[in-house]
């Protein structure tokens, strides 16, 4: 009982935190992605950041910072690395929770794109990512094996 009131306290200091800051495009993908066919939030989060992070570079200095400070030459490759050490696939098309066909996902990236553009998360990314940004990158991370 005592690590389920922390774990709900927990729980609800990053929802208030998430209410003041907002999340950026990670989670905007997540959040439709998860809707669309039920992976859960945290695994679509882990196999976006990469190519999310490789997106947004292009408008903000934040990560160059981050691999300076942390010793990385890629940011991106190395959370790839992560993700593999953890088990956690590097697209959606490998993903086992969920069985999500080519063919299913093919039929649900435009409708998908357009509500993660809409989605309040993407008004504060770095960049202003347009609703084809957006399908490339879903595209990316059913496809690509890197």
């Amino acid at each position: 009982m005592v690590a389920r009131e922390n774990m709900h306290n927990a729980s609800t200091l990053a929802g208030m935190a998430f209410s003041n800051v907002s999340l950026g495009l990670a989670h905007s993908l997540a959040h439709k992605i998860g809707g669309e066919f039920g992976i859960t939030h945290g695994l679509a989060n882990a196999i976006l950041l990469p190519h999310i992070i490789k997106y947004n570079k292009q408008f903000t200095d934040k990560y160059r910072e981050i691999e300076e400070y942390m010793g990385f030459e890629c940011i991106e490759d190395e959370l790839r690395k992560l993700n593999v050490k953890l088990g956690i696939p590097l697209n959606f098309k490998a993903v086992t929770e969920v069985d999500i066909t080519e063919e299913e996902y093919l039929k649900v990236l435009d409708r998908m794109s357009q509500h993660a553009f809409d989605d309040p998360c993407t008004l504060t990314n770095p960049g202003t990512p347009t609703v084809a940004d957006i399908k490339a990158i879903y595209t990316k991370t059913y496809f690509e094996e890197v």
